[in-house]
């Protein structure tokens, strides 16, 4: 019981890091997109894969395991495309564009999706995939 409020309320917050960063974009408030200035501000691709990811956690202790693995699969799929594009076109060409498109922002202030995120992104919804073999979760999951 105490472990899943805990998981709620660290994925409550980790939601709301994620709605921050798309309320930065969507206000044009740097402060909201990067932890300091100068830095890359996370990309809005990144955000959504949080986002997602965070979601299916949620989802997960409220027992809806069904909705917890499609949001896994979606995830998976978000954070493939990036590693895609990285590997094709050379980096996360798809976020620029996505903050000039939607949220009307030069595409030299938005954020790029690392190699590491992308991939994290996918580790992580391969655990949550495999959740019903442990020892293969926790090894997806960094957990050694």
């Amino acid at each position: 019981m105490l472990v899943q409020r805990a998981v709620r309320v660290a994925t409550a917050l980790i939601i709301g890091l994620s709605l921050a960063v798309f309320a930065g974009y969507a206000l044009h408030i740097n402060a909201l997109i990067t932890v300091l200035p100068g830095l890359q501000g996370m990309s809005p691709l990144a955000a959504l894969g949080i986002l997602i990811l965070a979601s299916g956690l949620l989802a997960d202790s409220l027992g809806r395991l069904g909705l917890a693995r499609a949001l896994a699969w979606w995830t998976l799929g978000l954070g493939g495309c990036v590693l895609m594009l990285h590997a094709l076109a050379g980096g996360d060409r798809l976020s620029p564009l996505i903050a000039q498109r939607l949220f009307h922002m030069d595409q030299a202030e938005a954020g790029r999706t690392s190699i590491a995120t992308a991939a994290s992104l996918v580790l992580l919804a391969l655990a949550r995939l495999n959740r019903d073999r442990p020892s293969r979760a926790d090894g997806l999951a960094g957990r050694w």
